[in-house]
């Protein structure tokens, strides 16, 4: 089975291609505009649609996701604002805000079947708390999430990510909806 990702990001790529190895994982080469939205299902579900419509892609399978770090003390901000809120304030400015670190990833995967036009959502979750960058792995915050139960970041141990993450949770999800079996 062959599903088209929209990302530019390689990380999540990469991600996808581990954790559903029993389908061909392409990137789909595409402009999507996210929209800004409370929501991470309503961001994936739209950049999902717009993918499709915008590379002319009208058969298979077509996903798209969404991701952000939820702050407990700010009520779940900045949510689907992470990259613009660390393009502002920057990870060390987010770490200065906060007294309470507990936070938590949370992914929204939207899978889009061309021929019938329909979507599902997929999600995921994980917990943790916040620290100041600690490892030079991953993307993103993965330097400053320390999960439950662990004392090194994301950062600091990618195998960690790939064992038990948010992303991973949503893609798990969806792997036996498509019954995908490596």
């Amino acid at each position: 089975m062959r599903i088209l990702f929209a990302t530019g990001n390689s990380g999540k790529l990469e991600e996808a291609r581990q954790m559903l190895p029993g389908a061909e994982i392409q990137r789909l080469e595409v402009e999507t505009v996210e929209p800004q939205e409370k929501s991470l299902s309503e961001i994936s579900k739209y950049k999902v649609r717009t993918a499709a419509e915008n590379a002319g892609v009208d058969s298979g399978f077509v996903m798209a996701d969404d991701s952000g770090l939820f702050v407990d003390e700010l009520n779940g901000f900045h949510g689907p604002l992470s990259h613009p809120f660390e393009e502002k304030v920057g990870k060390e400015g987010l770490l200065e805000l906060i007294h309470d670190r507990s936070a938590s990833f949370r992914c929204s995967i939207a899978l889009l079947d061309c021929e019938d036009r329909e979507v599902e959502v997929f999600t995921g979750s994980e917990k943790g708390r916040l620290v100041p960058p600690r490892g030079e792995k991953g993307f993103g915050y993965d330097p400053m999430f320390l999960p439950e139960g662990s004392d090194v970041t994301w950062g600091e141990d990618q195998s960690q990510k790939e064992e038990s993450s948010h992303r991973k949770e949503a893609l798990q999800k969806m792997a036996q909806v498509l019954d995908l079996r490596g």
